[in-house]
């Protein structure tokens, strides 16, 4: 009996220690109910301090609430634009169509200000200046903006002006002579020297030496409208001697982007040194190109320029 007595008074030393903390809690609170008793003043008060308390509690919790709700109708706002890509013209875009492709309305409104300043898009780099546009962004829209470059903006000014300079100076010379007589040939443009160029109408010694240092720059002529990449060559002239011109059948050089570093690519005439960089920065990374078209994985290469690039490179 004495013993059974024992077993069921006998606590482990886990079980001593929360008998003792119990106790001590239980002392405390009776202790504070006491002193609040005797001390009704400080009871009114404690009262009193409580319900500020929850007054600024509850005033918090609801100003979270607030800002929980306006943070969750912005991001449903931001899924309701889906980002679309498609082919615009800066000019006058909407702050919803900017939206589409993937800037924010305090990036398209950036925009919209500069055009009500009197701002005005010409090229596309004019559009990458734009310091709400990040690099990245400028590289994911450069191929569907419906603008030129700035090398062919002022290449188009500039041939502009030189037909109308050649125009008025060949009305001249009509009225004080006669057309000098020029014999009709048929020239080779991937074979004939500079002397030959020499004899067609219209074309002089700084055509005739461009159009061979051009051709060796490109590794040949791929077609006719190639000519008017020279500068001051213009769309007139070519019409005006296509006739006389032809391209033979011959293999233009190509140059191999498994092999060729960036310095060795950037000397054609379409490769650029960000262009040249990119197709060996992911080789090194990817490993050699299986066909041309996996050149398209650099940001920096639009169809256009691959296509225009496709008869001067190889894989093999």
């Amino acid at each position: 009996m004495k013993n059974q007595l024992k077993d069921y008074f006998h606590f482990s030393k886990i079980e001593r220690k929360g008998i003792i903390g119990l106790s001590i809690l239980s002392l405390l609170f009776i202790g504070a109910r006491y002193y609040l008793v005797l001390n009704p003043g400080e009871l009114d008060y404690a009262e009193n301090r409580m319900d500020e308390i929850a007054k600024v509690y509850y005033e918090e919790q609801e100003k979270l609430k607030q800002k929980d709700q306006k943070a969750i109708h912005e991001a449903e706002s931001l899924k309701e634009v889906q980002v679309s890509l498609f082919k615009f013209n800066p000019n006058g875009l909407s702050i919803a169509d900017w939206k589409k492709l993937g800037l924010s309305e305090k990036q398209a409104q950036v925009i919209k200000n500069y055009e009500e300043k009197g701002g005005k898009f010409r090229t596309k780099e004019d559009v990458q200046k734009m310091y709400t546009i990040s690099d990245s962004t400028y590289f994911k829209l450069e191929p569907y903006i419906l603008l030129p470059n700035e090398s062919e903006f002022k290449n188009q000014n500039s041939k502009k002006l030189v037909t109308k300079v050649y125009k008025a100076k060949n009305e001249d010379s009509k009225s004080v002579k006669k057309k000098k007589q020029y014999p009709k040939i048929i020239v080779d443009v991937n074979a004939a020297d500079s002397a030959t160029f020499l004899k067609l109408y219209g074309i002089g010694p700084y055509f005739s030496g461009k159009m061979v240092s051009y051709r060796e720059a490109l590794g040949g002529y791929s077609n006719l409208t190639q000519l008017t990449e020279i500068w001051h060559f213009s769309d007139s002239m070519l019409n005006q001697l296509k006739d006389q011109l032809e391209i033979s059948q011959i293999n233009l050089k190509k140059l191999n982007v498994n092999q060729l570093n960036a310095k060795e690519l950037q000397k054609h005439p379409y490769i650029n040194w960000n262009v040249a960089n990119s197709i060996v920065n992911i080789r090194n990374k990817h490993g050699e190109y299986q066909r041309l078209e996996d050149l398209k994985k650099s940001v920096l290469i639009s169809d256009s320029l691959l296509q225009k690039l496709s008869p001067y490179l190889t894989v093999e």
